[in-house]
């Protein structure tokens, strides 16, 4: 008497399991990535940000510092401040100048890295404004169960698990063949 057809059902059953492992670690390596990209977003939101508000500041320190500039150059030609004064004071105007355009440099650079996050050419964002993203307050507790959660259920994680339940549902399934 043959028993094979027995056999045929555990390895199909085993070809299964191969499958759904495999289907798994599918959707959970799709899952990583989004999250990936969601990351690379929420980055390059901060980054425009802080690029946004140092241009800003520096911008209002020029203007300021132009004023100081003016100022000190007027009580040079009243003969109450010295021409090495105003030197000193025109130099800061100008580092200042030389920090602004440096400041608007780092904009622009995190403009095209947000617009490379978001798939879409650099131009697409002109004129739009962007908002930090909130961050929410966390307790040490609350940050400590975060980072435990987040590190049980990674998505990168989850899809190399389902990945080795795959390879040992095909092992299995080689075990199977030759016995």
């Amino acid at each position: 008497i043959n028993f094979d057809f027995l056999l045929q059902g555990d390895k199909r059953a085993r070809r299964e399991d191969i499958a759904a492992a495999d289907a798994e670690a599918a959707r959970l390596a799709v899952l990583a990535i989004a999250w990936q990209v969601r990351g690379e977003l929420h980055g390059a939101l901060l980054d425009l940000q802080a690029a946004s508000v140092r241009e800003q500041m520096v911008s209002a320190q020029a203007r300021l510092q132009d004023q100081l500039a003016a100022l000190v150059t007027q009580r040079v030609e009243a003969g109450r401040a010295s021409s090495s004064e105003a030197a000193m004071v025109r130099m800061t105007a100008l580092r200042l100048h030389k920090d602004l355009a440096d400041a608007s440099t780092q904009v622009v650079a995190a403009r095209s890295r947000l617009a490379g996050a978001l798939g879409v050419p650099v131009n697409a964002l002109s004129g739009q404004e962007f908002a930090a993203p909130p961050v929410p307050p966390f307790s040490a507790e609350a940050l400590a169960a975060a980072q435990r959660e987040a590190l049980l259920s990674r998505a990168d994680v989850l899809s190399a698990l389902a990945k080795v339940q795959s390879a040992h549902a095909a092992l299995e399934l080689e075990t199977a063949r030759q016995q």
